[in-house]
This record gives structure tokens, sequence and C-alpha cells, in this order.
């Protein structure tokens, strides 16, 4: 039997990168961080994000999504257009545990850096860590 050179679910594995971004505690202010994408193509399928702090557990923290989170590649290419829309509304929320997909997935072809930035909304008592998150699937092997 002739070997295909067709791509196959096998090919693939599910993957999540993650960023942590340490966002100031004004309304207005931006945190920055990046994830570096493995050598292999990954395609997005959703993004998440939570609040989190270090020494703190999880459910002591207000999951409020009153940030913006900002991605894209090279920092130039965004894949929306205008002003940089609301985490929840974007991408669901950490409280409800209701995510979205995105309306269609990102193909990226491998060793290619994701740029994050995160937009306090609010004026808080103290800076914060939003982790954001890339899921999707990833190439196991190159075909």
């Amino acid at each position: 039997m002739e070997e295909s050179n067709l791509v196959a679910f096998k090919d693939y594995q599910p993957m999540t990168y993650l960023v942590d971004v340490q966002v100031p505690q004004f309304a207005g202010q931006q945190g920055k961080g990046q994830v570096a994408i493995n050598d292999r193509p990954f395609l997005i399928q959703r993004i998440t994000h939570i609040i989190t702090s270090a020494g703190v557990p999880i459910w002591l923290l207000i999951q409020d999504g009153i940030y913006r989170i900002d991605w894209s590649l090279y920092e130039q290419k965004r894949f929306f257009k205008g002003a940089v829309p609301n985490a929840v509304a974007q991408f669901g929320n950490a409280r409800t545990g209701i995510w979205l997909d995105l309306p269609s997935p990102v193909a990226m072809v491998g060793n290619e850096t994701l740029h994050v930035g995160v937009m306090n909304d609010i004026n808080r008592g103290a800076d914060f860590v939003v982790q954001v998150q890339f899921h999707g699937i990833e190439q196991v092997k190159n075909v």
C-alpha cells in the first residue's frame, strides 16, 4: 500500500501555551508578556484568562475580567480592528467558566512569538497578574 502525504488526526496533539502578565493597579495602565511557540505548526482555537497571584489561592481572587487583552504576532499583526475588546466579551469569563471559541482558528507556522498586553480598566488596590492561555492543537511531527 502506498504511504499518503495527507495530514491525519494522529499527527496533532492538544497544546496550551501560557503567559503570566504583571498588570499595574491603575486604570489605563498595561502590562506586557510574550510566549514562544514551538517549532511546529500550532492552531489556536481558544484563549482563556484568569487573575492569579503568588501565594493567594485562586478561589480568593475576584475574577472580574475588567481588563482588556491585546494579542498579536510581532507586536503588530493583530486579529481584530478598532479598540482592544474587553476580555470577558472577547473570550469568556473565569467566574462563570463559559469560554468562547475564536470565530475561526488562527494558524501559526511555529517558531513565532505571541505578544500579549493586558490593560487594566479600573483602579485596584494593588498590581495583579493575569495568566493568558492559548489553547489549540500542535503538529506532533513534520509531515
